[in-house]
């Protein structure tokens, strides 16, 4: 809806609105992981699964 010939309001389903928001959150922790991965703090995936079995004992 407009008001004044510019954009007001939005009306969507809820489905849509909470995929949205689902979307925005992986977008911010994409983000987030890549500036990580930028500033070298990586590990190999075998040695964070291995401190995480020996943490929860699995």
């Amino acid at each position: 809806m407009t008001k004044n010939g510019y954009g007001d309001i939005v009306m969507m389903s809820m489905e849509t609105y909470e995929r949205q928001m689902i979307l925005a959150d992986v977008d911010a922790k994409l983000a987030v992981a890549e500036e990580q991965i930028t500033a070298g703090r990586v590990r190999p995936a075998r040695e964070a699964a291995q401190e995480l079995r020996k943490k929860y004992g699995i």
